[in-house]
């Protein structure tokens, strides 16, 4: 059973003094640390330290905010470590998942992560009903994409003249040219 302690800074001009002054009081046998976005979602040493963890270990942390960026990858990060029976100490926030009250205070934030989720699904789900009965995505005048290809093939004007003209956007353009395959 080994204590492993994860230090992170964002930017290479940041120091981590602070974190190695948290590493003295909880005296972790290894140290895994990195200069890099807690948003980036490759991370050699944190990937390194969660592959080295085994059933028992203790993996510290200075801050949730060391370890992810966003509740979401906490919470699968955490839960990685779970399925490995490794406990989580968070210094700042004073959490423990070996204690009670520690696990009380991660289900509550999973609670919160699955809430968001099904408020995501709910929304789009409700975005795409809407659009159904809406017939789906309006048509586009056929005259216009005559007019448009027509202006086109006289080379006399740009894309971005055309769109304009036509009230076209260039997507749609474009989209309406490779399907007649003008060149």
């Amino acid at each position: 059973m080994k204590k492993r302690m994860y230090i992170r800074t964002s930017m290479a001009k940041q120091n981590s003094d602070r974190q190695h002054e948290i590493a003295k009081k909880y005296e972790p046998d290894v140290i895994y640390e990195e200069k890099m976005s807690g948003a980036n979602k490759n991370r050699p040493q944190l990937n390194s330290m969660i592959d080295d963890c085994e059933s028992g270990d203790t993996v510290i942390v200075e801050s949730w905010s060391r370890l992810a960026r966003s509740l979401k990858d906490l919470i699968s990060i955490v839960d990685t470590l779970k399925e490995k029976n490794v406990q989580l100490i968070s210094d700042k926030e004073q959490i423990d998942t070996s204690t009670p009250t520690g696990q009380l205070m991660f289900h509550i934030m999973a609670a919160l992560s699955q809430f968001e989720r099904d408020i995501i699904i709910q929304r789009t789900q409700e975005g795409l009903a809407a659009s159904q009965n809406k017939g789906g995505r309006p048509k586009i005048d056929k005259t216009k994409l005559d007019t448009a290809m027509d202006l086109y093939a006289t080379k006399k004007y740009s894309v971005n003249q055309i769109c304009k003209q036509t009230g076209l956007s260039r997507a749609t353009f474009y989209r309406e040219k490779n399907k007649r395959a003008i060149v």
